[in-house]
């Protein structure tokens, strides 16, 4: 008698391939990310659809965690900062308490928003500084794309058409200029560069014509 076979749930299925990844890659710092970032995003969902869907927040880092990989970056420092790029933000967790060396932490602190400094400062000097404290580590550029890429790719299910109209313009004028630096410092992740810039370009002008369809 044929046993019916449970589907796997999306986040164990990217979770077990890039923890086999690691393991056969010899990516220490992944494979301390993992669990870590697990444990920290448990229960936690990412903003409900329009439709009411709410999805596991673990799936976005892993995501990206894939996407990167797939696209041929196999530095362990970009790919556990990709996983753990949203702990310190959406945890409550300082940088130095990740379990993960000092450049990892040093890149996800690049990513972390300050909320006092969006307080105490206007919101457009406030994104130019933390752009351009980004702008220093190529690493932390390429995990802001990365971020960037996944986030343009479901907004249109969850963003109001304000937000999405905001969105467009900061990927404009801080994300794309951040793909331009990365083909000039990093002349190895040409590749990865390339199908960025391809899918966000794709994705912006989809979410424009869509945009200009239903004002």
């Amino acid at each position: 008698m044929e046993q019916t076979r449970i589907p796997q749930l999306p986040e164990d299925y990217l979770y077990a391939k890039l923890e086999a990844l690691a393991q056969a890659e010899g990516l220490p710092e992944t494979r301390r990310a993992l669990p870590y970032m697990r444990s920290q995003h448990a229960g936690q969902v990412r903003k409900p659809t329009l439709t009411g869907q709410r999805t596991p927040y673990l799936i976005h880092p892993l995501a990206m965690a894939c996407q990167a990989h797939a696209m041929g970056i196999r530095e362990d420092a970009v790919l556990a900062a990709a996983l753990l790029h949203d702990v310190c933000e959406d945890c409550d967790t300082p940088p130095e308490q990740l379990p993960c060396s000092a450049p990892v932490q040093h890149i996800v602190a690049l990513l972390t928003k300050d909320p006092k400094r969006f307080q105490e400062a206007s919101q457009a000097r406030a994104l130019a500084e933390y752009y351009r404290g980004i702008e220093g580590n190529p690493a932390a550029m390429l995990v802001k794309c990365l971020d960037r890429c996944n986030n343009l790719s479901t907004m249109a299910s969850s963003f109001s058409a304000e937000k999405m109209e905001q969105y467009i313009a900061e990927t404009e004028r801080y994300i794309l200029p951040l793909l331009d630096r990365l083909n000039s410092c990093r002349p190895a992740w040409a590749d990865a560069v390339f199908l960025l810039r391809y899918q966000m370009l794709g994705l912006l002008e989809t979410t424009k014509a869509f945009l200009l369809q239903n004002p």
